[in-house]
C-alpha cells in the first residue's frame, strides 16, 4: 500500500515558536510539535490531519495557512482556544532549543476518529495537560478498539507535564494502547530516573507497544521490535538548530511501521533499515533553520 493510501490523524497542539535572537531579535514561526509531525508525514505523502487547539487571531491563522501550504488538514474543531498557544524558543550555546511556553489545551467533544484511518499520533504536552489529556487517552482507546496503528512520543516538557508520578502514569496508559513508542534520551531521564535504557525498552515491550525508538541527538538512536535491538548512528551534517529533529524522527518513524507492518515481525536488516530512514530525516532537518522537515524524495536521495 502507498503513503497515500495510509490517511494519519495527530492529536495535539501546534503553537507559535518565538525565536529569541542573540540581539533578542524576535522571529514568530509556526510550530509544536504534533504539529511538526503532522507537516513531516504530509511531507512522506500520508493524508495526514491535525486536531489541535487553536484561536481565530493572528497566529492561529499564521497556523492555519502553514499547516494548508504544508498539505496538512486542519480539522474545524481545532479552532477551540481564547488565544492561540505561544512558546518563546532560545537557542543555548550548545544549539539546543530552551523554552518558555503561553498554552493550554483542551478537546471539544465533537472531536472523532475519521473511517478510514490508518495511524493515530499523539504526544507532547497535550497528551498530559488537562482537561485535554482525558480525551487524548479516550480517543486512543477508541483508536486502539478499532485497530488503528497507535503511536506515542511524550517529548516532555517538564513545567507542563505536572508531576512526574501523574506524567508516568499517563504515559503509560496511552503505552499500552500503542504500537509505536519514540523516547528521547532525556524523556526516559525524566521519567524513568536511574533506571537502564534497555530495562525502559523492555518495560514498553511487556506494556505491549511492538516498536520502542529511544533517541539520542548526535549520539544516534536505538530501535526495538520483534525480539531484536539495533543501534543506528547519527549522519554527520553541520547543525543550524536541532529545533524538530525529534519530530522528523518521528513521522518518519510513523510512516516507516506504516509501510511494514507495526504488527509484523520485523527482521534486523528491516529494523537497521527503518533507523537509518528515521536518523536521516532529523539530520537533514537539523541542517536548516527551523522546524522543516524533509521530503520522501529528499531522505531517499541520502540513501
Amino acid at each position: 500500500m502507498a503513503p497515500a493510501d495510509m490517511r494519519v490523524l495527530v492529536l495535539g497542539e501546534a503553537l507559535v515558536d518565538v525565536l529569541m535572537g542573540h540581539h533578542d531579535e524576535a522571529v514568530r514561526s509556526p510550530g509544536g510539535s504534533p504539529a511538526n509531525v503532522a507537516v513531516g508525514l504530509a511531507r512522506f505523502e500520508h493524508p495526514a490531519t491535525l486536531v489541535c487547539h487553536l484561536a481565530r487571531d493572528a497566529d492561529g491563522l499564521a497556523i492555519a495557512g502553514w499547516l494548508e501550504s504544508a498539505g496538512v488538514a486542519l480539522d474545524p474543531a481545532s479552532w477551540s482556544a481564547a488565544s492561540t498557544p505561544v512558546a518563546t524558543v532560545a537557542l543555548g550555546e550548545d544549539g539546543k532549543p530552551e523554552y518558555a511556553f503561553d498554552v493550554t489545551f483542551s478537546l471539544p467533544d465533537s472531536v472523532a476518529l475519521p473511517q478510514g484511518l490508518a495511524a493515530l499520533h499523539v504526544g507532547s504536552y497535550s497528551a498530559f495537560m488537562r482537561p485535554g489529556a482525558a480525551a487524548v487517552l479516550s480517543l486512543v482507546r477508541e483508536a486502539r478498539r478499532a485497530g488503528v496503528q497507535v503511536s506515542v512520543d511524550p517529548n516532555v516538557r517538564e513545567d507542563l507535564v505536572g508531576p512526574r508520578e501523574e506524567a508516568l502514569a499517563q504515559f503509560e496508559a496511552l503505552a499500552e494502547l500503542a504500537d509505536v513508542v519514540k523516547l528521547s534520551d532525556e524523556d526516559h531521564a525524566w521519567l524513568y530516573p536511574g533506571r537502564d535504557e534497555a530495562e525502559v525498552r523492555q518495560r514498553l515491550h511487556a506494556l505491549g507497544v511492538r516498536i520502542v525508538a529511544v533517541t539520542r541527538g548526535g549520539a544516534g538512536a536505538t530501535l526495538s521490535a520483534s525480539g531484536r535491538v539495533v543501534d543506528v548512528r547519527a549522519k554527520p551534517v553541520v547543525v543550524a538548530d536541532s529545533v524538530g529533529a525529534g519530530d522528523s524522527f518521528m513521522s518518519a518513524l510513523i510512516h516507516q511501521a506504516l509501510l511494514g507492518g507495526a504488527d509484523h515481525p520485523w527482521t534486523e536488516p528491516q529494523l537497521r533499515a527503518a533507523g537509518e530512514f528515521c536518523v536521516t530525516a532529523a539530520a537533514i532537518t537539523v541542517s536548516r533553520v527551523g522546524a522543516n522537515p524533509p521530503t520522501r524524495a529528499e531522505v531517499l536521495a541520502v540513501g
